[in-house]
């Protein structure tokens, strides 16, 4: 696949958050009315009318758009790409794997940032269409695609995996996401949940250890740490990690500890003062 482009198809494909953050869809829409004027032959500017009247949610008009654009540049990726999204936003996920089947078919034309973005849009036809093992697959597709993939495609693959009921899978999808996304939080929680629930318990420790190191408030993590010691029935462990918990909650110096705070305290002096081996 080639490299990105100066103007990358994802660069269009992402122009929602852009346009939507900025409340500015009207005003686009009307600086494109007048280059489809001045420029009718140029299949991007119609493109990008397009995707910005799909961001409108005026559907008819983006594939009026869409298909003025293909018959300037039949089957430019682009075009395909914004077809497929468009199918989804009008809840027609066959239609949407249609087209990003023949988008996939011409991948090797496409920057990889782009292919991954197609690879997402698949992972949410197939979901929709309620097939998880697939989906997840795409979702796995798009990480190791991705230049710079997202902590919530591999969170996606692992929920979809656990939905099913392949925890290891799950498991070893996530401790693969943090090689290249090492100790991003959400990632590293659910990786340790996991390992907690294997068996694995120095290895989940280990990495709430991680998460409470690079928080400004470790107490919680601490405390799950002790918690997850406690279940393993080590109970010194526990202790040791509980108590750092509290110190934590102590070196804070706050007035008035919040509501999450308070019962995050009483949990700790609870958990301390129960005899050992106590539900």
């Amino acid at each position: 696949m080639r490299a990105a482009t100066a103007l990358s198809l994802a660069a269009l494909f992402l122009l929602a958050p852009r346009a939507q953050a900025h409340d500015s869809l009207d005003n686009e829409i009307a600086v494109l009315d007048a280059r489809t004027l001045a420029a009718p032959e140029d299949a991007s500017v119609w493109l990008q009318r397009g995707e910005l009247h799909r961001l409108a949610r005026e559907f008819d008009r983006a594939e009026a758009d869409y298909a003025r654009a293909d018959v300037l540049a039949p089957d430019r990726p682009a075009i395909l790409l914004c077809r497929a999204a468009l199918a989804l936003d009008r809840a027609q996920p066959s239609a949407c794997t249609v087209w990003l089947a023949r988008f996939l078919a011409r991948a090797d034309a496409v920057d990889d940032a782009t292919v991954a973005q197609a690879l997402v849009l698949n992972a949410r036809a197939l979901l929709a269409l309620g097939d998880r093992a697939r989906a997840a697959s795409e979702y796995g597709r798009a990480f190791a695609t991705a230049p710079a993939p997202r902590a919530d495609w591999a969170l996606g693959r692992a929920r979809l995996l656990l939905a099913g009921g392949d925890s290891a899978a799950a498991l070893a999808g996530l401790r693969h996401a943090l090689d290249r996304l090492p100790g991003e939080p959400a990632l590293t929680l659910l990786a340790a949940e996991l390992e907690a629930a294997a068996g694995d318990v120095d290895d989940a420790a280990a990495r709430l250890d991680l998460l409470a190191r690079a928080s400004e408030c470790p107490a919680a993590m601490l405390a799950k740490k002790g918690d997850l010691y406690d279940t393993a029935g080590r109970r010194f462990d526990a202790e040791a990690a509980w108590t750092q918990a509290l110190a934590a909650l102590a070196s804070r110096r706050i007035a008035r500890m919040d509501q999450a705070s308070a019962a995050l305290a009483q949990h700790l002096a609870t958990a301390l003062a129960a005899p050992a081996g106590a539900p």
